[in-house]
């Protein structure tokens, strides 16, 4: 009952959701998330191969990769979408 009495109204909710949205949707969220994961799972191969070259390799390959699937499926659905 006490959770019902203090929660927000909806329209407050509604615009910082709309805020987390945009924020979590833009592209440099998206390349900083890419190069953080990028920068952890070579770092984190570097046990497997013992190589700094394999490891600045596999960072190469994670960043190319992750940066073509992202602007290919972001062209996708920036063609669908025609709103913006």
């Amino acid at each position: 009952m006490r959770m019902l009495a203090k929660r927000s109204k909806l329209p407050n909710i509604d615009s910082e959701l709309k805020m987390l949205e945009r924020t979590l949707n833009s592209s440099i969220f998206m390349i900083f998330d890419l190069l953080f994961w990028a920068v952890f799972l070579s770092l984190f191969s570097y046990t497997v191969h013992q190589s700094i070259f394999y490891m600045s390799m596999i960072f190469i390959f994670f960043i190319t990769a992750g940066l073509i699937v992202f602007f290919v499926v972001n062209r996708i659905f920036r063609l669908s979408d025609p709103q913006d």
